[in-house]
């Protein structure tokens, strides 16, 4: 059976206490954290979006979601 990007989600925020869009490219290929993050909202999970202010690479100000696991 294949692993869903959801459960990667979900088995990333129970071991590891941050994830963020561009972890989520680099170690599973995920493109839209966004939506797996809401749809695990949807199902009663508890997490948390904090913003981060940093810098692009040109050095443009922008900021980027960190997510957070607070219960199960």
């Amino acid at each position: 059976m294949k692993t869903t990007q959801e459960q990667l989600v979900r088995h990333h925020l129970t071991k590891y206490p941050k994830l963020s869009a561009i972890e989520a490219f680099h170690l599973y290929g995920i493109t839209r954290l966004s939506h797996i993050i809401f749809k695990l909202r949807r199902k009663g999970w508890a997490i948390l979006t904090e913003n981060k202010n940093c810098k692009t690479r040109q050095g443009n100000p922008t900021t980027v979601a960190i997510y957070k696991l607070l219960k199960k």
